[in-house]
């Protein structure tokens, strides 16, 4: 009872605080929080917070982490010599970490736990050396109820090429319980694994997804693997996912909808200087894309999302000298980025935001400042803002049509919008490129009250097919107007 009352006036306090900016340490490397396929920053139940970020000490690199007990900050502590860290969380609380070796080519693993005064992480430490040596880096790292996931990127080693590897480990760190798999093709290069699971551990369901290179063209690939009674077994055949010249991507995942999984995925544009944005759901190699979204950045960004609540995640990434926040809602931004770095010529760099927070309220984010060594690792816990509610309270909503999401989506030939009319009404249905552009006409007509389908085959007003993209269908009438985004794939 004592513990659960300090743990809600700890909560109230850390309420209070939020907006605070905190430098919580310093580090001489200047990629101390990269990169975004590993998560830097993980929460407990009871709201305590475990960092890790890289050094240098002595041209050597060594893992560093510090922790939270809620209300003050640990000073950094010294995990290994190693590189690229990688933290995850299981339902019980334990930490997993996992980091880049410096002196093996392989992996090092470690488990957190938390005692009653302070952090301390569980000795001996475990490492995973795959037989076919070649320069192991970027670890991720999930867990499920049984098992403990590792994937990297790894040089092969009579080719110059990377391929992205997966190993099973039990959760007490001291059995492989497979031999290390490469995921990706042997012929193409790989980089860059991401590793998720469901958030409230009730779907033993792990999702990989990674940056293939054929052609120096970047696409995102995804597998999925399953714990059930037969053990961990792969659910489908290695899929590609319908975004091409993307890459730095970050995902989260939860067990939603009827699906499998509802899965939220952002990354960077290569092509189009970008972050882009899905909210999808999956089935093993079945998904549907409910929504999608686009940013123009400055540069290259590293973009890091939090849990899926209520069908919304908050994500950051960097612009220029900026830390920006977004909250983004099936796929979608409801309003524009906003900065939460202070403001000035200062780089910023490398933002993680915290993983598996379960808050619908606040997130919690980490990043890289400064343009010489000593770098800083800020941390800041901010507020969400769903620009949803008003005074604490649903916005009420009087809809007198409701336009549905089409199916299927991605398509090829053809695809059908379902539409529920409320109130007999004029309407028109038209579809949209991204650049404004009227592409086609679907309807101009009175709609009476009832279900209504709508079917595009993919061509415009000529009855040419257009091209492969994103589409806007946008079904308005005199006071209202709704919009989905339609991808057609030829």
């Amino acid at each position: 009872m004592i513990r659960y009352l300090m743990t809600l006036i700890m909560c109230f306090c850390l309420s209070l605080c939020a907006e605070e900016i905190i430098h919580i340490a310093s580090s001489n490397h200047p990629l101390a929080t990269a990169c975004n396929n590993s998560r830097k920053l993980v929460r407990t139940i009871d709201d305590r917070l475990v960092v890790v970020y890289q050094d240098s000490i002595q041209a050597q690199s060594v893992i560093m982490w510090l922790y939270s007990d809620g209300l003050n900050w640990s000073e950094p502590k010294q995990l290994a010599p190693g590189s690229f860290p990688a933290l995850t969380i299981a339902e019980n609380n334990q930490i997993y970490a996992a980091w880049q070796l410096e002196e093996q080519n392989g992996i090092g693993l470690a488990v957190f736990n938390q005692g009653e005064t302070e952090w301390h992480y569980d000795l001996p430490q475990s490492t995973i050396i795959p037989a076919s040596a070649g320069e192991c880096r970027f670890p991720s790292i999930e867990v499920t109820e049984s098992t403990l996931y590792v994937a990297w990127q790894q040089r092969a080693r009579e080719k110059e090429l990377q391929q992205v590897w997966l190993q099973r480990l039990d959760r007490k760190l001291e059995e492989q319980l497979s031999p290390a798999e490469r995921m990706s093709d042997a012929e193409i290069h790989a980089t860059m694994p991401v590793l998720c699971g469901d958030l409230e551990f009730s779907n033993d369901l792990i999702h990989l997804f990674w940056t293939a290179w054929p052609d120096n063209d970047p696409r995102i690939r995804y597998r999925s693997v399953k714990d059930d009674l037969r053990g961990s077994h792969f659910t489908g055949a290695v899929i590609e996912l319908p975004f091409r010249d993307c890459m730095n991507l970050s995902c989260s995942a939860r067990n939603w909808s009827g699906w499998e999984s509802s899965l939220f995925l952002a990354m960077y544009n290569n092509r189009d200087t970008s972050v882009q944005t899905f909210f999808m759901h999956m089935d093993s190699a079945l998904f549907d894309i409910v929504g999608a979204d686009t940013i123009v950045t400055d540069k290259m960004a590293f973009p890091s999302v939090d849990d899926v609540v209520r069908e919304s995640v908050a994500m950051v990434w960097h612009n220029g000298t900026d830390i920006l926040y977004g909250q983004n809602t099936e796929g979608e931004f409801l309003r524009p980025p906003v900065p939460i770095s202070e403001k000035g010529a200062i780089p910023k760099s490398n933002p993680s935001i915290g993983y598996k927070m379960f808050r619908w309220d606040l997130f919690d984010v980490i990043w890289t400042e400064g343009d010489r060594p000593p770098y800083k690792i800020i941390y800041k816990r901010h507020k969400k803002d769903y620009n949803l509610k008003v005074s604490g309270s649903p916005v009420p909503v009087v809809r007198s049509f409701e336009l549905e999401q089409n199916y299927p989506n991605p398509f090829n030939h053809a695809t059908s919008i379902s539409l529920v009319i409320f109130q007999a009404q004029m309407l028109k249905a038209e579809i949209y490129d991204l650049q404004g552009r009227l592409c086609k006409t679907l309807a101009a007509k009175h709609f009476t009250e009832g279900g209504h389908t709508l079917s595009w085959d993919g061509t415009d007003n000529r009855g040419l097919p257009v091209s492969s993209g994103f589409y806007v269908l946008s079904l308005k009438s005199d006071n209202e107007t709704n919009k989905i985004k339609l991808l057609c794939l030829k």
